[in-house]
Parts: C-alpha cells; structure tokens; sequence
C-alpha cells in the first residue's frame, strides 16, 4: 500500500509537470496593459529608451547604446507635442511641434545644431518658409503677408533686405532691390496704393 501511495503521488507530480510546462510554452496576450513607466534596455542592460509619465508629460525617448542623450524624443504634455532627431554627436537636427502661436512648425539644422530652415505659420496664421545661413541669421523669407498676398525676401551676411518680390496692398506685383545697407535702390511695379 505504502509503495502504491508514493507511486500515484509521484504520477500526480510527473503529470502536474507536464502541463505546467506545456502551458509554459504557450503565449500570452494582453488587452490591456496598464504601466506607469517601461525602461527600455540593450543586451548589456544598459538604458537605451523610456516610455511613461512624469509631471503631466508623456513621453518616449530611444537612443543607441553608449550615446549620450536622447537620439529620438517624442513627448505629450498641455501645451502641445513635438518630436525632436538629434544626430550622432547629440545636436538637435529636426524638431517638428508646436510654435508660440499655437501653429505646427517644422526646424531643421545642421550637424552643428544651427537652426537652418523653418516651416511654419506666422502670427496671422500664414504660411512660411524661412532660411538661415550658418550663422543662424535670416536669409530667405517666402511666404504669404498680411494682405494674404505671396512674398520672397532675401537678406544679406548683415540682415539687410536685398530682394522683395511680391504681391502689394493693391494687390499688384512689384519687385524692390537694395544695397548692402537696406538703401532701395529699384522698385518695379504699380505705385504702392494704387487700385486696379
């Protein structure tokens, strides 16, 4: 009797194994997870992106082992989203979220960080598309003025406008050139005030 007891108790045991490792096997699946936060690690364990919330701000963050910084951030909070790219050596080359005046911007820089082109729309709630040298200083301005009209405006190395090509207040062409230090030096086009 004592022999049969320790035998069907060591089945019981061998046949409770065997469904607990086939069940081991099998996949599972979640509806709904609900986390505060997922750290995100490399095969060395090292942190290499964040998921979560923190300070009314949801975010998410992804970077390459051994970089210094966030490669690529997208980030939620009340005041608006953006996404920013920072390159290899952790400069910020495109951030795509929202301006002062509650519009999309686009801004893109070099590999040196320097803001080089802007898209986006003014405080009128026009288009534009601004560039920059370099230096970070304006050099060409195309976009829609105040009287809904297009305009092109290039600047020189010291900020001084050298080109407007654009639509007036009379809703006629005109073209106005300067020199070096913002002096007009010709204007084509209807005189300025001028109704067809």
């Amino acid at each position: 009797m004592k022999q049969y007891c320790i035998g069907f108790i060591s089945a019981s045991c061998l046949t409770a194994s065997v469904f607990l490792f086939m069940g081991a096997k099998k996949k599972t699946t979640f509806d709904n997870l609900i986390v505060k936060m997922i750290t995100v690690v490399d095969e060395k364990g090292n942190k290499v992106g964040e998921i979560g919330n923190k300070n009314n701000r949801v975010f998410l963050w992804l970077s390459p082992s051994k970089y210094k910084g966030r490669m690529i951030s997208l980030t939620s909070q009340k005041g608006g989203g953006s996404l920013k790219i920072a390159n290899r050596d952790g400069k910020e080359v495109v951030n795509l979220g929202m301006a002062k005046n509650n519009s999309g911007i686009l801004n893109l820089s070099n590999a040196n960080g320097v803001n080089t082109v802007k898209i986006g729309s003014n405080n009128a709630g026009n288009g534009r598309l601004v560039s920059y040298n370099h230096h970070g200083s304006e050099t060409i301005y195309i976009g829609t003025n105040d009287v809904n009209g297009g305009h092109l405006k290039t600047f020189n190395t010291f900020g001084y406008e050298t080109v407007f090509l654009g639509t007036g207040n009379n809703d006629a062409g005109f073209l106005t050139t300067r020199d070096g230090i913002g002096k007009k030096t010709a204007y084509l086009g209807k005189s300025p005030g001028v109704r067809n």
